[in-house]
């Protein structure tokens, strides 16, 4: 235990260099936020924390639709959730060692931030996804609280929504930093955590539960910190951590108290890769696709782990998730994945072998994953630029700039 506590504060160290730029002080550094797709517009969370909406029947942006008044609601690292009229997410901005998290509403007609400026304020880094239940809650997990006394490493909150605002149900301390979110499947939340702990919570409205602690159904203690999103396909998730190990885990059974070891009769492994996990993997069919802060990608059967085939993007870090998309060339129609690198472009892979199938090219980096619709990639580059591409030909199609939401410079 003392072994991977140090091992898991080191991984912490290390990954807060690496991404320096998305923990700094003054000023915001987002565009980590996936753009959202909703009702043939797209969602964009900008670089500089405000928001901009793109038609894609016109390919331009409205000027008349947003949050851009020079004011930033903070760094934005997980897209807002869509629930009724309104869009809901979190952001945050630090002075130092001094953050301010906030958790913003914006009316999906106007763009306009209903709860203000500064939202439902929480003295934490919020960085992972958000969830919702029953269209009057949500839930965020959190890092340390600044402004709290003896604040525990990190929280899982429940908020209540009104017509006009929220307030806090119960929080529930956690064992470590929540960088990746939650995910609720059958109203139990799944929450991963940097001490390398993942939690199944139940979120159900039973009177029983006095204490926010009764809600942990079990814990999973994985072997090292886990910074990633978590992905659930039928009675199993999947997911990685800082110790190389990616996990299958059975859920069908949430009633025992704690998983210490996995259980092959369930299905259960653990597969050594050659890196860290940093986002949510993919199943198709029967194959699983796991991609590592090193730039690897692997292809892997479902039910034992087993390798079918591995490969490696030629630049940067896979930091924001692929996207599965059908590559068309002539008569020939091929599933491919894009995978958008931390240095620059987004490469086309094949699922069959994992072959380059193409690249489409950014010439800057790209931190949000991009959409697939309607036979177009569409995508945020780093310098704040939303370009789209055909995915035939994967030529760029168009680009506008985020600032001015005007076209791109030639």
């Amino acid at each position: 235990m003392i072994n991977k506590t140090k091992l898991s504060i080191l991984l912490v160290i290390l990954f807060t260099i690496f991404f320096s730029g998305c923990m700094n002080d003054l000023s915001p550094q987002g565009g980590w936020a996936d753009p959202l797709l909703d009702d043939e517009k797209i969602i964009i969370p900008t670089k500089k924390g405000e928001f901009v909406q793109f038609d894609i029947n016109t390919n331009s942006v409205n000027r008349n639709w947003g949050y851009k008044n020079n004011v930033s609601v903070g760094s934005t690292y997980s897209s807002p959730i869509s629930l009724g009229n309104g869009l809901i997410g979190t952001a945050y901005s630090c002075r130092g060692d001094d953050c301010e998290g906030q958790i913003y509403k914006i009316n999906k007609n106007s763009g306009l931030l209903l709860w203000g400026e500064d939202g439902y304020q929480l003295k934490t880094k919020l960085i992972g996804p958000i969830a919702k239940l029953d269209n009057d809650k949500i839930y965020v997990s959190t890092s340390s609280i600044s402004d709290t006394n003896n604040s525990d490493q990190g929280y899982l909150f429940e908020f209540i929504l009104d017509d006009n605002y929220l307030y806090e149900s119960w929080r529930l301390p956690l064992s470590g930093a929540s960088w990746g979110g939650v995910l609720i499947n059958e109203s139990i939340a799944y929450v991963p955590t940097m001490s390398g702990h993942l939690y199944a919570i139940d979120l159900s409205s039973d009177e029983n539960y006095i204490n926010p602690d009764d809600r942990i159904l079990w814990t999973f203690d994985s072997k090292g910190a886990i910074y990633t999103s978590l992905y659930i396909k039928g009675d199993y998730i999947y997911f990685g951590d800082f110790s190389n190990t990616f996990y299958r885990l059975n859920i069908s059974n949430n009633k025992r108290n704690s998983v210490t070891g996995l259980d092959s009769s369930l299905g259960e492994w653990e597969k050594k890769l050659d890196s860290w996990i940093g986002t949510p993997a993919i199943i198709e069919d029967e194959s699983l696709f796991v991609f590592s802060l090193a730039g690897d990608i692997y292809s892997l059967k479902v039910d034992s782990g087993e390798t079918i085939w591995k490969t490696k993007i030629p630049d940067g870090q896979i930091v924001s998730s692929p996207v599965l998309f059908n590559r068309s060339r002539g008569t020939v129609t091929e599933r491919s994945l894009a995978i958008p690198s931390s240095e620059k472009n987004v490469y086309i892979i094949s699922v069959l072998d994992g072959r380059e199938l193409g690249i489409f090219i950014t010439e800057d980096s790209v931190v949000s994953s991009p959409i697939y619709h309607d036979d177009r990639i569409y995508l945020q580059t780093n310098n704040n630029e939303f370009k789209w591409f055909s995915t035939i030909s994967t030529n760029l199609e168009g680009c506008v700039d985020l600032n001015s939401g005007g076209f791109c410079d030639d």
